[in-house]
Formats: C-alpha cells, structure tokens, sequence
C-alpha cells in the first residue's frame, strides 16, 4: 500500500520509495530498487585484470579495482586512478561514503 512505501522499508534485497507517480522506474507510485551499500570501497592492483579485490581480514567483503587494466607509471597511478573514480562517484551519487584500502600489506 502506498502508507507502507512511504516508511521506506526493505524487503527481500529491495529498497522502497513513495515517488508518487514521478519516480525514475516510469509512473508507479512505490519504486524499488537493489539494496546498495551507502560505502564504496576501492583498492588498487594493476598487476591484475579481476575488477574486484579481496579485502584482506575481512572474509567475503571485496573492493572495486581502480588498478584493473591500467599501467603502472609510479605512486601517481593511484592518485590519478582514485581521483578518476571519485570525480564520477561524487557526479552520481553524492551522498556515498568511499573509502581506499592500500592492497601492499
């Protein structure tokens, strides 16, 4: 019903929204969409080609590889590679959380 989309709740992986009929999924009047975690974490390995990352002590959790397919030209690859991706996060989704964990443990 619409007095339950309006708490916003979630419910099987999804997130609602009351949009009122002005929502980004056409005309309906409770939208939903994948639950995405409000935190986005990236690390770096260029010697890779996996977009993803094992989190190191912390089982299951991965982070994006902003590394993936770039060449390594020094300690400025990963300024240049972290800006790039937090320059498009912010333009898209201003309101997540990124956090960089260092791969060189």
């Amino acid at each position: 019903s619409d007095d339950w989309c309006r708490t916003e709740p979630t419910q099987g992986g999804l997130e609602f929204l009351f949009a009122q009929g002005d929502g980004t999924c056409g005309q309906c009047f409770c939208c939903s969409r994948a639950i995405r975690s409000k935190v986005a974490l990236f690390g770096l390995d260029t010697r890779v080609s996996d977009p993803h990352l094992s989190l190191m002590g912390v089982p299951g959790r991965l982070a994006n590889n902003i590394g993936a397919g770039r060449q390594w030209a020094g300690w400025i690859t990963k300024t240049e590679a972290l800006l790039e991706r937090l320059k498009s996060l912010a333009s898209t989704e201003p309101e997540r959380i990124a956090i960089y964990s260092d791969t060189d443990v």
